[in-house]
């Protein structure tokens, strides 16, 4: 198939040669006739080249303010643990910075009177000058600011107006507010992310033609145009002496993602455990030919353990650290009996190797299988669902930060589970699995469809069914998911 993919390949070359060759020819007669047309065709290509570069650009910043919202929000968790402790909070937001360079600074502002001892305002903020990072208390009233507001009087995540700092970077800047909430759920600071206007901006350029000057443009873009197409003939003759080359290239590309996808494949288990008690299905389906997401089960006894996990990067990086953190855990659960002991070894390992500075959302349990007694943990990852009694419910989670990013003593979580009860484990890309009207699949209907299993009490297999076929329904027949979907679903029997 290869060969006569690379014989379609040569001869469609030739044939673009010959293509090319006919059309100088024909160019070089016609240049003066086709005058009148080629300007306006110039101004098309202008136009549509603005368009592109806009929605380049636009596709640059969402993606730099969703890294920006997503750096704040999981950094979150690790401040709301210091609020009483400033030296803390300034020693995270100096290794939060150091860590993230698309920051321009950071900050976490107190409400009035809460280090007294501080001030009445008391706001450490670390910023980036050039390539040095700086830390300073902000000496103005920040509650005055949009930032701090929309995150105190509504509780709420969001991007702030533009405006221009008063002290440290003094740039025009926007920020990302996160609320941070004490022991007794109440807001008393605002966790910031800064980025500078600068990073938010684009220049298009347009040309605006003049009568008096079409005519030699037209003309400057005729001569041109011969130019490019001899250049375009010459270098399609040189191309085809490297097509043999480029095609054992991708050969080889492909060889070593079809190894890194049979090596993810291998690693994951093939067989479900046998026991009286347990009923299990799991589910990965890869939207590329490497994945990112992951799952483990493995029986010691009574005592179950299992996991599923989220590699938040992509290509060969997220196969590599999908691995890594599925046999750390491995290890893990081997050398230690205690789920709290495990998680906190296993981020031990993954943030001392950690130099790309990736990490994984990771849920973990132990579930034993002889009482129904069981301990999970939850790191950044989507809270399951709990299945039974006709309905089904999200568990209730710890706000633990994702494995891999900053040392953190984990807090585990217990529950006992009734007859025939069953957890429903999922990956983000099962609620942002997106149809042809850019709709997501999303949180509600996962939850009704569960819902759904819960009241008919379904067992693993058909509630993996159940949600399965809604996700294709979803997505329609030609739409396929842009993310990985996995799933586990336990269900234990007494």
């Amino acid at each position: 198939m290869k060969k006569l993919q690379h014989i379609i390949s040569r001869r469609h070359m030739r044939f673009n040669i010959a293509v090319l060759s006919a059309i100088l020819a024909v160019f070089l007669i016609t240049t003066l006739l086709q005058a009148v047309f080629t300007w306006k065709s110039i101004n098309d290509e202008l136009e549509n080249r603005k368009k592109m570069e806009v929605n380049v650009q636009n596709e640059r910043i969402d993606a730099l303010k969703q890294s920006v919202a997503s750096i704040v929000e999981n950094s979150a968790p690790a401040f709301e643990q210091e609020l009483e402790n400033p030296k803390q909070i300034t020693q995270l937001l100096t290794n939060m910075m150091r860590q993230n360079p698309e920051l321009l600074g950071s900050a976490v502002a107190f409400v009035p009177d809460y280090h007294s001892e501080q001030g009445r305002l008391y706001a450490p903020y670390v910023y980036r000058e050039n390539d040095i990072i700086r830390t300073k208390v902000l000496k103005y009233d920040y509650t005055q600011f949009e930032w701090y507001s929309i995150a105190i009087e509504n509780d709420k995540r969001d991007w702030c107006q533009p405006y221009a700092d008063q002290d440290g970077t003094y740039a025009l800047m926007t920020t990302y507010s996160v609320p941070l909430h004490n022991t007794d759920g109440k807001v008393v600071a605002v966790l910031t992310g800064d980025l500078p206007m600068s990073e938010l901006s684009y220049v298009t350029n347009t040309i605006y033609h003049t009568s008096s000057m079409r005519s030699i443009i037209i003309l400057g873009m005729q001569i041109f145009g011969i130019l490019l197409i001899i250049v375009i003939v010459w270098g399609a003759v040189v191309n085809m002496r490297k097509i043999d080359s480029v095609n054992k290239q991708n050969e080889f590309i492909n060889d070593e993602l079809s190894i890194a996808s049979n090596l993810q494949t291998d690693i994951l288990p093939r067989e479900y455990p046998q026991h009286p008690n347990l009923r299990m299905r799991a589910m990965l389906k890869q939207a590329a030919q490497v994945s990112g997401d992951f799952y483990d089960f493995s029986l010691q006894g009574d005592k179950l353990n299992f996991c599923i996990g989220d590699v938040a990067t992509q290509g060969i990086g997220a196969a590599l650290a999908m691995i890594i953190t599925r046999s750390v855990y491995r290890t893990c659960i081997k050398s230690h009996d205690d789920l709290k002991s495990i998680m906190n070894k296993m981020n031990d390992s993954l943030v001392s190797i950690n130099e790309q500075h990736m990490y994984a959302t990771f849920f973990a349990g132990q579930l034993d299988l002889q009482t129904g007694h069981l301990t999970y943990c939850n790191a950044g990852h989507l809270p399951p669902y709990l299945l039974g009694q006709g309905e089904a419910r999200q568990m209730d989670i710890c706000a633990n930060v994702p494995l891999g990013i900053t040392e953190w003593d984990f807090e585990t979580q217990e529950m006992q589970l009734k007859a025939a009860d069953t957890l429903f484990l999922y990956t983000d890309g099962i609620v942002e699995a997106m149809n042809v009207k850019e709709e997501s699949f999303g949180e509600k209907r996962l939850a009704l469809h569960l819902k759904k299993a819960g009241e008919h009490a379904m067992k693993p297999d058909a509630v993996m069914k159940q949600v399965n076929n809604a996700l294709q329904h979803h997505l329609g027949i030609d739409q396929e998911a842009k993310d990985d979907l996995t799933m586990l679903v336990i269900s234990w029997q007494s």
